[in-house]
């Protein structure tokens, strides 16, 4: 199904079979007001923005789902899969516009499979952010700008059990409140260029290494910061990373304030 207009609503459920796609090409806004169920590809390619009106799912058998602009989740949260029907390979899901919501009880769940990139331009803002963003599988992930979250946090799982790499990259800065957590399980590398502000515990529990781009800072409210695996510091001479567990950076419960200087390795706890 191609659809090309102006606006468009979708008001019911769309379930296409025999492989066959659902492509939106809107120069006005697109209205999901029903779940998407595709044999084929989900691809959003307009000018105009999407938003999606109450609990919604889109689910593909092994297809890419992509969006070209801004997301706005409303009346409900938002589910994404690709490896559903029987096919857990799965397939890319991309967020190449912003994903805002209307009030920050929102959520964003991303399920691309073991072989499926994940690609997020932005999630939230500091206004609303979402109550959390969860991506359950991934080959890869790639959180490309800011991400804003609430208290349910931040929760990225990547695999190497498929084709993908299992990288996790964090190019901008991640906000929580409320809270919130940030949890990186990284099969594979996990990248991180950019600040972690937690109000909640920040947890590196996956079997692939990590590398930060100093200068960098991660903080938390009076909550634990740790690392499973190896370190390693990357940047300019000058650069620095600081990790700062006190509240606002003046006190706390268990105050502790760490700095890395370039080029040093973080190892683990002898068990």
């Amino acid at each position: 199904m191609a659809l090309t207009t102006n606006a468009i609503i979708l008001n019911n459920g769309l379930t296409t079979t025999g492989g066959g796609p659902v492509t939106f090409t809107n120069a006005g806004l697109l209205t999901l007001n029903g779940n998407i169920t595709a044999d084929g590809a989900v691809t959003q390619n307009g000018a105009g923005t999407t938003t999606t009106a109450g609990l919604r799912n889109i689910t593909t058998t092994n297809d890419a789902v992509s969006f070209a602009t801004g997301v706005d989740i409303t009346g409900g949260n938002l589910n994404v899969v690709t490896a559903s029907g029987g096919a857990p390979n799965g397939n890319s899901i991309t967020f190449s516009g912003p994903v805002t919501a209307d009030n920050a009880t929102r959520t964003l769940t991303l399920n691309a499979g073991t072989n499926g990139t994940v690609t997020l331009a932005g999630v939230g803002t500091l206004a609303t952010p979402l109550n959390g963003l969860t991506v359950t599988t991934a080959g890869r992930t790639d959180l490309g700008g800011a991400v804003f979250v609430g208290a349910s946090g931040l929760a990225v799982t990547t695999s190497t059990a498929g084709t993908g790499t299992g990288a996790l990259n964090v190019n901008g800065v991640v906000t929580t409140s409320g809270g919130g957590p940030v949890t990186f399980t990284n099969a594979g590398l996990l990248t991180l260029n950019g600040d972690l502000i937690a109000d909640g515990a920040v947890t590196q529990d996956g079997a692939g290494a990590v590398s930060i781009t100093a200068p960098r800072t991660i903080s938390t409210t009076s909550d634990a910061v740790n690392f499973l695996k190896a370190v390693t510091l990357t940047g300019g001479a000058s650069g620095l990373v600081s990790i700062d567990t006190r509240v606002s950076g003046t006190g706390g419960t268990s105050p502790s304030r760490t700095r890395w200087t370039r080029a040093r390795r973080r190892r683990p706890p002898r068990p």
